[in-house]
């Protein structure tokens, strides 16, 4: 008996011991922990201001567009009306796209031109887009043909059926939100993470848009395109952070914000590489403008996902208690 009742009492004191070892051991890591606090832990939430003051300033941007032209954007030909003509030098084949574009921004102050080398596989071929129709548009195929130009092809879109396309356009654009949204929602069923996501997929596109005003980039319907692309590749890194926040987590926020940017910087990347290849190599019209938006989109998606929509989900975890 009494062999028995000091075998209990060392394992309850060695239970004891266990017991204080370990409250020591985590109130040591808790410690160690706050000492180790970096720069991002103190200030991720002054950070959230920056994408936020972009996102303001966009905003105004457009507004401000809107209110001096009548548009929101800078609409292109397909969205606005306008006529497209292909032409042709017969004798000077060296005259290049920039000084026809001056010349006919001259002859036409009221008019707007844009003028584009075709591919090297069509020759000495120029792209020709006006605003002019009807009979402005016979006074510069006058003026093209007085300047030694064939007008190989001509095409006109009036300004209604330009300003139908626009409409449709917006509609394709606010659809693809919603259901993005939607199927975010779906996916993770908790508010604030899916509200960072749809944010910053907001963010991204209202950027986008103002950037283009600023650089004078058109918006025609492969822009549209561009703007539907964006939309694909902003959730996809998003979620890729969202999930890795709330599902891993044996491990802490940081680290779990590390190993999603890790990832995410590397498709980021990848995609912004072939983005600019094609916008160096090709010369079609259609291709350039598809792959600007997506350029900047892409470049603006860094700042909305790694800036704001990790800061956000940071500090829901941390105010959660989300933690390994």
């Amino acid at each position: 008996m009494a062999r028995g009742k000091r075998r209990s009492w060392k394992l309850k004191r060695l239970k004891t011991r266990t017991q204080n070892d370990l409250q020591a051991l985590q109130q040591s890591q808790s410690f160690n922990d706050q000492e180790k606090k970096g720069w991002y832990d103190k200030h991720y939430k002054l950070l959230l201001l920056v994408p936020f003051l972009i996102l303001l300033g966009s905003v105004l941007i457009l507004l401000h567009h809107k209110s001096t032209t009548g548009s929101f954007l800078e609409l292109g030909i397909q969205l606005k009306g306008g006529s497209s003509l292909i032409v042709k030098p017969l004798q000077d084949t060296s005259i290049t796209a920039l000084k026809l574009e001056t010349d006919l921004q001259k002859a036409f102050p009221d008019q707007d031109f844009i003028v584009r080398k075709l591919s090297k596989t069509t020759g000495s071929e120029l792209s020709v887009e006006t605003t002019a129709i009807n009979s402005d548009l016979d006074k510069v195929k006058q003026f093209l043909t007085s300047k030694g130009f064939k007008i190989l092809s001509s095409n006109t879109i009036s300004p209604s059926l330009g300003t139908g396309f626009a409409k449709q356009a917006v509609k394709a654009v606010i659809i693809a939100f919603l259901l993005m949204a939607i199927v975010v929602f779906f996916y993770f069923r908790v508010l604030v993470p899916s509200l960072a996501v749809v944010l910053a997929a907001f963010s991204d596109i209202v950027t986008t848009l103002a950037l283009t005003t600023i650089f004078d980039i058109k918006i025609n319907t492969a822009s549209v395109a561009a703007v539907l692309m964006l939309i694909g590749y902003s959730v996809d890194t998003d979620i890729l952070l969202s999930t890795r926040i709330l599902k891993e987590k044996h491990l802490s926020v940081n680290k779990r914000i590390l190993t999603a940017l890790k990832t995410g910087l590397t498709m980021s990347f990848t995609t912004i590489a072939a983005v600019i290849i094609a916008l160096i190599a090709t010369t079609s019209p259609v291709i350039k403008d598809v792959m600007s938006v997506l350029l900047i989109g892409l470049i603006v998606d860094l700042i909305n996902t790694w800036i704001q929509n990790a800061g956000i989900l940071k500090w829901y975890a941390e105010s959660k208690k989300v933690r390994g």
